[in-house]
This record gives structure tokens, sequence and C-alpha cells, in this order.
């Protein structure tokens, strides 16, 4: 009987022991967070006007309106900047020259 119960018991230890390795942790991190890539800026290098239609160079590659950039969604295209709306209906505005701020001239003595 001593020797039954002890193999039961055996039997119970090694199944709890493979399940207590199979559950995540309750500390850590989700997966998710510990294989999250890094995020690239978006870059604007280059725009293109056809009689069809325009088209635009970001991060490498050509987008026209409606083409999706990693989480974000091109919705227009102009000759110097693309505009995005992200997920969260957030709005960015990619320029292919950096706008310069004009001084001024209204308060000067």
């Amino acid at each position: 009987m001593k020797k039954i119960s002890n193999i039961v018991f055996f039997f119970l230890l090694t199944f709890f022991s493979s399940i207590s390795v199979a559950m995540d942790d309750p500390t850590r991190p989700p997966f998710s967070i510990l294989t999250s890539r890094e995020v690239q800026p978006l870059i604007l290098t280059a725009i293109f006007t056809y009689p069809n239609g325009k088209m635009a160079i970001v991060n490498g590659r050509s987008v026209k309106i409606g083409d999706r950039i990693e989480e974000f969604t091109v919705t227009s295209i102009t000759a110097y900047n693309v505009e995005l709306i992200g997920p969260l209906h957030n709005k960015e505005t990619l320029w292919l020259v950096t706008p310069i701020k004009q001084k001024d001239d209204t308060h000067r003595d």
C-alpha cells in the first residue's frame, strides 16, 4: 500500500510541476512588450505629381493616398507634405522641406 501511495505521490508531483512550468509568471511583462521592435520615424524623401495622381516616398517605400505605412494611413499628398492619420485618429504631417517660420514684422518699433 505504501508503494502505491508513493507512486501516486510521485505521479502527482511530476504532473503539477509540469503544469507550473507552463504557467505564465504574472510579474513578467506581456510577450508583445518583450518582443516589440523599435519604432522607426517616418521620413518623407520625395513627392511626385503625375497626371493621374500623386505619389510619395516614405521610409524608402512609394505610397499613394489610402496606402498604409505601419499603423498610419495616407490621407493627403500635396506638393510639400504628406498627411497621415493614426489608429487613434491622430494626425501627422510629414514635410518634404521643414517650413521656415517667418519673422513677424507687425511689432516693429
